[in-house]
């Protein structure tokens, strides 16, 4: 029988189970989420907020890079370019005040990147993700908020 509070302590301490490993995907989502918010400065077009109702919030705040905006204001195209990135804030209300999650979208080596995180910036998806591709099919190559030029 264990007398002392400081054994009992540590002999159950060493009961619990090492947490799980870490994704080996999660590094890179997080370094892509801090790499695209700053690079959010005055060359992204301002934010568009639209309303509607996704698993990602009632409100999304979209912004899209240089490259995506030349290529929603040039001519028609069939997909975004090489390069195309977008960052969707979704949240409970307008203002933005409740976050739910963050997406990241980006055209890279001709097919998407997703990326997907909480409400605190902690990864949940990151890749191929066919979870994300049943929902955003309906879109303009796969962006549901912003269409190509036709």
């Amino acid at each position: 029988m264990l007398r002392s509070p400081t054994l009992l302590v540590l002999a159950i301490a060493a009961c619990d189970p090492p947490p799980p490993p870490e994704e080996p995907w999660a590094a890179p989502a997080r370094k892509l989420l801090a790499d695209v918010r700053a690079a959010i400065d005055e060359r992204w077009p301002v934010a568009e907020t639209i309303h509607g109702i996704a698993p990602h919030g009632a409100y999304s705040t979209i912004w899209r890079d240089p490259i995506a905006e030349a290529a929603r204001t040039g001519g028609a195209r069939d997909r975004w370019p090489e390069g195309a990135t977008f960052l969707c804030e979704g949240s409970r209300d307008q203002a933005g005040d409740e976050s739910i999650s963050t997406m990241i979208l980006v055209r890279k080596d001709g097919a998407w990147l997703w990326a997907q995180y909480d409400a605190a910036g902690e990864p949940l998806e990151y890749g191929s993700s066919t979870s994300c591709v049943h929902c955003h099919q309906a879109g303009s190559d796969f962006v549901r908020s912003i269409e190509l030029p036709e």
